[in-house]
């Protein structure tokens, strides 16, 4: 059988199509070997992991006539593949991150907003329209939801944004292979006002502070429900009203590696939750925290998500962090 000569420094073609079959082929060149267990795409945990149909395992196993018993799941091995980054990835990972957070602040200025005439759901077809332009693809589907004082839901949505609203973006793109998530706030400044109210620029620390706190919680070896465990464990004991739902990035937005939280199941996740934190792996730091507003006279949440990588034993942001509402006039 004639190969593809890209393809030849990287493989050997091993299947002789004018004597056997795929099936002989893979029986032979198990019998060659012969290993004492033999990988196949099946697991538990991820969906990128489990590929093998049980019409194909069936065919695998009468074809070759290996035991069944010698058959083993590929699942650790196929996430590791995933979720490690290679230096060349790492390297351009900023770049593609530093593209959508510029492209999420200018959403959430007046370039796009005007206050009073413009809804959440022209923002969201303005960042579709923008990053198709750009030659990207969107990573999932954007939500721009409102914070507003007196609203008796958390996250308004297909409303108009009007003066004292916060303006919360959930938005991420795809490109050069890989994937991006990032969640930015935006405050809408009333008039006669010049900067965010007191309460919510106090809110508004308290998530970085509790975003240091999962920062330096992760670290090589511990598993994702331990990092989940103290963080909640230490916000609690700086009086922080925090939920934690952070997972892989990379490939996938919801990549392939340990869980920490899930926005609907604040404990331990049986599985995900037990992977381990590796070097060379990206996160989409991923929560909220909620506080009373003395202005708002209400208690209203903050949802922030940043991409990070664990590098070299500590977290890397891989985008300018943000740190303050961006304001809309």
């Amino acid at each position: 059988m004639s190969t593809n000569p890209a393809f030849q420094p990287f493989y050997q073609n091993v299947w002789q199509d004018k004597k056997e079959t795929q099936w002989e082929c893979a029986a032979r060149i198990i019998r060659e070997r012969g290993p004492a267990s033999i990988a196949v795409n099946m697991g538990k945990l991820h969906s990128m992991s489990d590929g093998l149909t049980v019409n194909s395992f069936n065919i695998l196993h009468q074809e070759t006539g290996i035991e069944k018993e010698r058959f083993v799941s590929s699942e650790s091995l196929l996430v590791d593949w995933l979720q490690t980054r290679s230096s060349l990835e790492l390297a351009a990972y900023p770049h593609i991150c530093e593209l959508a957070r510029e492209i999420a602040e200018e959403a959430l200025s007046n370039r796009v907003i005007h206050p009073g005439v413009t809804s959440s759901q022209d923002v969201v077809d303005w960042i579709r329209q923008r990053v198709v332009d750009s030659g990207f693809q969107t990573s999932f589907y954007p939500t721009v939801d409102i914070q507003r004082q007196g609203s008796e839901t958390d996250r308004l949505e297909n409303t108009i944004i009007m003066q004292g609203d916060v303006v919360h973006l959930d938005f991420g793109i795809l490109y050069l292979g890989l994937a991006t998530d990032t969640q930015q706030l935006a405050y809408v400044l009333k008039k006669g006002e010049e900067t965010v109210p007191k309460g919510l620029i106090s809110a508004f620390e308290e998530a970085l502070k509790f975003e240091d706190i999962v920062s330096s919680t992760i670290q090589e070896g511990r598993s994702g429900n331990r990092v989940f465990v103290e963080s909640i464990k230490t916000s609690r004991e700086n009086s922080i009203k925090a939920m934690l739902y952070s997972h892989p990035l990379g490939v996938h937005c919801h990549g392939a590696g340990p869980l920490i939280g899930l926005y609907d199941r604040q404990e331990e996740i049986p599985g995900r939750g037990e992977l381990l934190i590796k070097n060379n792996t990206c996160y989409a730091l991923e929560f909220n925290i909620r506080k009373h507003i003395p202005e708002w006279n209400q208690e209203v949440p903050i949802y922030l998500e940043e991409p990070i990588a664990f590098i070299d034993g500590r977290v890397v942001y891989l985008a300018k962090r943000q740190k303050e509402f961006y304001l809309i006039r």
